[in-house]
């Protein structure tokens, strides 16, 4: 498959000849620089799926990181799927629960 080469190390590899595309070389926790930014929305728009392969993107980043692609839209019904407290996040999270939906109280409390 053909590779399309960014001069700032970062590359394009078609997964088929009209479907997806593997970016690599890019570390996805580093603020992208404006060229990177609309190249990556470029390859979007021609490939319609990008898969960067071993990138963990937390949720502090992911609005940067979505950005790149264009304006982030705000979710209307957000605070009831959300918990806005850092805490109940991650209680949620300790509980197994990422879905937002309602949990019962723990036994006993």
């Amino acid at each position: 498959m053909e590779m399309r080469v960014l001069p700032a190390g970062v590359a394009l590899r078609a997964l088929g000849p009209s479907f997806g595309a593997e970016v690599v070389g890019l570390d996805l926790r580093r603020p992208a620089a404006a060229p990177v930014a609309a190249w990556l929305r470029d390859a979007l728009q021609r490939h319609q799926f990008l898969c960067v392969r071993g990138e963990v993107i937390d949720e502090e980043h992911e609005p940067e990181v979505s950005a790149c692609f264009g304006p982030l839209e705000t979710f209307p019904e957000q605070r009831k799927t959300r918990a806005r407290d850092p805490l109940q996040r991650r209680q949620r999270r300790a509980r197994g629960r990422h879905d937002g939906a309602r949990q019962p109280p723990p036994r006993g409390a």
